[in-house]
């Protein structure tokens, strides 16, 4: 069995390709992504693209963190505040 890689973002355009190489190269990949800024149909793309590769990938849609803008700054103090050290 092929070894297996999380990528974190890999419906996204650099993340889409770091997939297709990963998938090429042998890997099995397993993608996590909330498709904030990236859509479900890059993956599909890639396990196109991949061809016999492309039964390595699996995706997991997973849902948004955080639901703030980086200008909203009491938002963010609140959301980073428990990771103060």
């Amino acid at each position: 069995m092929a070894r297996r890689i999380l990528v974190t973002g890999g419906a996204g355009y650099i993340g889409s390709h770091t997939v297709l190489q990963l998938l090429l190269a042998g890997f099995g990949v397993v993608v996590v992504d909330n498709l904030d800024n990236s859509s479900e149909v890059a993956v599909e793309r890639v396990t196109a693209i991949a061809g016999k590769y492309g039964k390595n990938l699996t995706f997991h849609r997973v849902p948004s963190l955080f639901s703030c803008s980086v200008h909203e700054h009491s938002a963010l103090k609140f959301r980073f505040s428990s990771s103060d050290g």
